[in-house]
């Protein structure tokens, strides 16, 4: 008795190098771990498989499979009997939903940021320097696909292929290289990069006290340039203060007293209330993408702080969290997402990395847009909230004004109705710390089409640092103009 086996498919790897290496991958030869199951699936132990990103999620698609068949042989070398029989599976290709043009213009925009930011006026080191790295995601709001998933720095996945065309010397440089790199290149910021959302969280307090009722669109706060209870003085970022603000306006200055109000007043309703809106919204909860880790941050609650610290939810916990700062993680991907669903009406999707599959001009499968919730709240809550986030751009006292319009109005001013968006300078913890960069926005305002989100790990000013990048990227998609 023996066995013999069909030819066997072979895994083609088209090497990219450093245009999407966090959602490419790449392959390599099975760990000590993984050999018996390669084998199991009828190959060698020295058969190449997917080690990381899609090639590792989409591996044995991508691969294939052997097939085989199990026979009793006789002397004479006659076939007696078939014991068992399994068909080859073919491999197939992947398409995929990403803009390669777009995904080079957003590392390439990061990257010059990075170099433009070196150094200061003064000659000390800028916040290009200092930065640890970046991370920016730009998705179609209407279905979920990502057309471009930037993390800086990256790292050139050529080198992690068994047999590298670079040079095996060449290869290994760059693997030590990022191996000791203490800006962990590997690290996918945008999916797996967990960070306090600062200002961009602003949007769920706001559809959480609309929503419920506590306030009307009418409702106004007297924005001193502090807010007080009990002797606990917290201030806002414009120490003067924003005057008299309601929802909307408030939105549009960021007027930190008039959150930590909000949060304040839904604490007292319910402190459930707040973190179950954030997870309404998409924030805490994995995004239902499947395609790379994804990483589900955190969005504190009463129980998550007697369970990690053993003590009492109270009001400062849900102030501190309605202005996006304590204990909350979120990553680009999930703050993109929930964005794209305040542009679109509600809908929270799915992200999608994979759009079809099959061989040659045959497909196996065309991905549709999944819906993976809704937010099922107040249609004027919503209004009242994407009226807040377009003056951001559109008014003169909006907290991004300036980055659209001076010197000159940017040619997305007057393209269907503008940008809406939210800056965030999100403080971080330990001592002298630079805030994290954060600037969400979509675009265009009458038909939105897509959601750029940007992050920079500490840079300073929302609207100094990540802004000026996404318009960047919104002007080149929209215009192709660099």
């Amino acid at each position: 008795c023996n066995a013999t086996f069909d030819s066997r498919a072979t895994r083609r790897y088209i090497p990219t190098g450093s245009l999407m290496p966090h959602i490419l991958g790449y392959v390599g030869f099975p760990t000590v771990e993984q050999v018996d199951e390669v084998i199991r699936q009828g190959f060698n132990a020295e058969t190449l498989i997917g080690q990381a990103g899609i090639e590792a999620t989409w591996d044995e698609v991508l691969r294939g499979r052997p097939g085989g068949r199990l026979l009793i042989i006789g002397a004479d070398g006659t076939t007696l009997r078939t014991l068992a029989q399994t068909s080859a599976q073919v491999p197939e290709s992947l398409w995929l939903t990403i803009d390669a043009d777009l995904q080079n213009y957003v590392l390439q925009a990061i990257g010059e940021a990075y170099a433009q930011n070196a150094v200061y006026g003064d000659g000390s080191p800028g916040w290009g320097t200092t930065s640890p790295g970046a991370a920016a995601v730009v998705m179609n709001v209407k279905t979920g696909e990502v057309l471009a998933m930037a993390s800086y720095p990256y790292y050139d996945a050529n080198a992690y292929t068994p047999f590298p065309a670079i040079g095996q010397d060449v290869a290994n440089q760059i693997k030590q290289q990022v191996s000791n790199d203490p800006n962990t290149p590997q690290l996918n910021r945008a999916t797996q990069g967990a960070y306090p959302s600062g200002s961009t969280f602003k949007v769920v307090d706001s559809m959480a006290v609309l929503d419920t009722g506590l306030y009307t669109e009418d409702k106004t706060y007297y924005c001193s340039g502090f807010w007080e209870y009990e002797g606990d003085i917290r201030t806002d970022w414009w120490p003067a203060g924003h005057g008299t603000v309601n929802t909307r306006t408030a939105l549009r200055q960021s007027c930190n007293p008039f959150f930590y109000q909000a949060g304040f007043v839904l604490n007292n309703m319910d402190p459930w209330v707040l973190p179950t809106y954030a997870r309404r919204m998409g924030l805490g909860v994995p995004t239902g993408m499947t395609d790379l880790i994804d990483n589900p941050g955190n969005i504190p609650d009463p129980d998550f702080i007697r369970q990690t610290y053993g003590l009492t939810w109270t009001y400062s916990n849900a102030v501190n969290l309605a202005i996006g700062q304590g204990e909350i993680e979120v990553t680009p991907l999930q703050l993109a997402r929930m964005y794209a669903a305040i542009a679109n009406g509600g809908t929270l999707y799915v992200p999608q990395l994979v759009r079809e599959r099959g061989i040659l001009d045959q497909r196996t499968f065309v991905a549709e847009p999944e819906v993976s919730s809704t937010f099922d709240m107040s249609a004027d809550a919503l209004r009242i909230v994407r009226e807040g986030l377009c003056d951001v751009t559109s008014q003169r006292n909006g907290t991004a004004w300036h980055i659209f319009n001076l010197p000159s109005p940017s040619p997305l001013v007057d393209y269907q109705g503008g940008v809406c968006g939210k800056t965030s300078t999100a403080q971080v913890g330990g001592e002298n710390r630079t805030p994290h960069s954060w600037f969400a926005a979509y675009a265009p305002k009458d038909d939105p089409e897509i959601v750029v989100v940007v992050l920079v790990e500490n840079a300073g000013d929302g609207s100094a640092v990540a802004a000026p990048i996404t318009k960047r990227i919104l002007e080149y998609y929209f215009f192709l103009q660099d």
